[in-house]
């Protein structure tokens, strides 16, 4: 799978999105839906939630909220989108990760901030359980970690149209598998 080029002029903002299972053949962590079709159907115990695009709508679910079937039935009935990640914050309440333990990490979030869709990353590596402290503090409603880390280049187009690229470290780019992007 290859990242969609920055140079599209309807695309304004794309980061890596899911983890990759495996980069030899581009499989994704988790289940995975894009415009109401399966790319994985490998349902990951291990993520605690996952996002779901709807047209333009965005929602943030926890996973004890998918007990059943339901969920996956109306994204695929809706042609939505949707992938398995680690809910950092839902409802301005941050939710317990134990993924990555005590390690210090390069966090990423997408997060909804005011109403409004925003990214927000650590500037050094932390601990991902402060990383969600401070999304509470800053009052984030909702956010998701994005699988930046070593694979962190992504970017973003101002109201000009300049590019503007994100993360530090780029050294594993060629390897990102999958993306979260917007149009408008």
């Amino acid at each position: 799978t290859k990242r969609p080029d920055s140079n599209m002029t309807n695309m304004r903002f794309c980061i890596p999105a899911a983890f990759t299972k495996n980069y030899k053949d581009d499989s994704i962590s988790g289940f995975v839906v894009e415009k109401g079709q399966i790319l994985f159907n490998g349902f990951d115990t291990s993520l605690t939630g996952g996002l779901i695009i709807e047209n333009d709508s965005i929602f943030f679910f926890l996973k004890m909220e998918y007990p059943d079937d339901s969920l996956i039935s109306r994204v695929l009935e809706k042609k939505a989108d949707f992938f398995q990640q680690l809910l950092l914050v839902k409802d301005k309440v941050g939710q317990k990760e134990n993924l990555f333990k005590n390690k210090a990490i390069q966090c990423w979030a997408f997060c909804i901030l005011h109403d409004q869709p925003c990214v927000i990353e650590s500037k050094e590596k932390v601990r991902l359980s402060r990383f969600i402290t401070v999304l509470e503090k800053l009052q984030v409603q909702d956010a998701i970690y994005t699988d930046m880390g070593s694979w962190s280049e992504g970017w973003y187009k101002t109201e000009k149209d300049s590019i503007i690229r994100t993360g530090n470290n780029h050294i594993s780019t060629n390897l990102q598998t999958n993306w979260l992007y917007f149009y408008w």
